[in-house]
């Protein structure tokens, strides 16, 4: 049987189980459950508030509890508190009113607003989503994101603004990311902060190239694209003490490897708790693929791999000069001579789609000259290059 229940002021119960009721808090109403919430059918029209002071579930796969419409109020006093089920709640106003601890047992979305205040919100495996593409969209104050190991917490954006991702692992373990994305197109992003080895995912500390000396064996970054193309920065927050000089990323080659373009901030603070960043601009989230990226001890090594044969028999295997990373330093110029120092080649922004193939020449050795500016400061590397035509 359908009940239909409005409330247009303070209304208590002990618990609430909701087995079919259409529920209406009227703009001003109270709901106030001073146990669990629990639901199995019907809808919730909220545009008050409700208050529960209990755990949240949400035993329905099928709907999602609020109907679209809604715009009130769900705050959580507990100090400490499950949102589980096997259904997503989309709240419309998600909000703890407290500095305790609350677990996700399912996956949970937020349309209008997202206030973590003080409390450590655990996701477990499941994601917390932000809908609302308004950067001033979630609050907190002292408050963080725990994602656990395959948790994380998506926010889509639609700005040039400053989105930030407050992740942590303790309340004396915050490590917040901010993405700012250049331009007011639709996106979304998956941020989670793993606390543990990277190398027990299957991202081994001990593969990396010359520019990196050690990675960071606590924790690492995953960030993933959803949707959307913007050119993006990524903000790595931590503290001051942190002796990590820049950062790694496990994406193209398969082992850990320096970002370029990576400003770091130190002695400052940064989003009210923390106080050294890192700035990895342009930074490269292709759609759909996870990024683990990992604070890291970078050496001054030179951050590309310059190859020193080829042969462009049309194979489809070496068939053009490679440098690899130059992708990431596209204000560069070579210029290549044959033995007698006649220049047979020359090039301004040699990159992985604009390179050199051998055409013109013959089998044999030729040197180059390669100039690139990395990191404001122009560098040049010569070397000698072989070429066999079959």
């Amino acid at each position: 049987m359908w009940v239909l229940l409005h409330l247009f002021c303070a209304k208590l119960w002990a618990q609430l189980v909701n087995n079919g009721a259409i529920i209406t808090v009227e703009q001003k109403g109270l709901l106030y459950v001073g146990d669990h919430a629990i639901y199995n059918s019907g809808t919730v029209f909220n545009h008050g508030e409700m208050v529960v002071l209990g755990n949240w579930t949400n035993n329905n796969a099928n709907a999602k509890v609020f109907d679209n419409t809604s715009t009130g109020k769900v705050i959580f006093r507990a100090n400490t508190g499950e949102l589980s089920g096997i259904g997503t709640t989309t709240f419309p106003q998600l909000i703890f009113d407290n500095t305790g601890l609350y677990v996700m047992r399912t996956n949970i979305e937020a349309r209008l607003l997202l206030d973590i205040y003080g409390i450590e919100l655990q996701t477990q495996s499941n994601r917390l989503t932000l809908l609302n593409a308004d950067p001033a969209s979630l609050k907190l104050k002292g408050g963080f994101i725990n994602t656990g190991t395959d948790g994380a917490f998506v926010r889509h954006t639609q700005a040039a603004a400053d989105y930030i991702f407050p992740l942590g692992l303790g309340k004396g373990m915050l490590r917040f990311v901010n993405i700012i994305p250049n331009d007011a197109k639709s996106n979304a992003f998956a941020v989670s902060l793993t606390g543990r080895d990277p190398s027990l995912d299957g991202y081994s500390r001990l593969s990396k190239t010359a520019s990196v000396s050690n990675i960071h064996d606590g924790y690492y970054f995953n960030l993933k694209r959803l949707s959307g193309s913007s050119d993006v920065q990524a903000i790595f927050s931590t503290v001051t003490s942190d002796v990590f000089t820049g950062l790694a990323s496990w994406m193209d080659h398969k082992n850990w490897d320096k970002l370029s373009s990576v400003k770091v901030t130190d002695n400052v603070m940064v989003n009210g708790w923390l106080s050294k960043s890192f700035n990895y601009g342009n930074a490269n989230l292709p759609l759909a693929q996870a990024v683990p990226i990992a604070f890291a001890q970078i050496t001054d090594a030179i951050p590309l791999e310059i190859y020193n044969a080829f042969s462009p028999d049309g194979d489809g295997k070496n068939d053009k000069w490679e440098v690899k990373n130059i992708d990431s330093y596209p204000n560069n110029d070579v210029k290549i001579f044959d033995r007698s120092g006649n220049l047979i080649f020359k090039m301004n922004n040699y990159n992985s789609s604009n390179f050199w193939d051998g055409q013109n020449a013959t089998s044999g050795t030729y040197i180059y000259i390669l100039r690139v500016n990395i990191n404001g400061v122009d560098k040049y590397y010569k070397g000698a290059v072989t070429m066999v035509k079959n």
